[in-house]
């Protein structure tokens, strides 16, 4: 599965890349580039099974992190919560 999904994320990226120019045309491609292939494999994410183990990273800026701190400890969250 994971090597369907490697071949799926190359065949869409120029798929991808056409779209990305025309919905934004005066971006330089160069800059571009980054991005058109994180919306390919995102794209390409959806050939992997449901239960599929894998480690995704999401980052957040430290003003959400500072909101959530702030929530847990007004709101009634589950010790698991609070600790993640």
């Amino acid at each position: 599965m994971f090597s369907a999904y490697e071949q799926i994320a190359d065949l869409l990226t120029p798929v991808v890349e056409k779209s990305y120019s025309r919905i934004f045309p005066k971006k330089p491609k160069s800059k571009c580039k980054p991005e058109i292939e994180k919306k390919a494999i995102e794209i390409a994410r959806y050939v992997l099974p449901i239960g599929t183990f894998t480690s995704l990273y999401h980052t957040i800026s430290i003003l959400d992190l500072l909101r959530y701190y702030k929530k847990c400890g007004g709101y009634d969250v589950p010790a698991e919560q609070t600790l993640l």
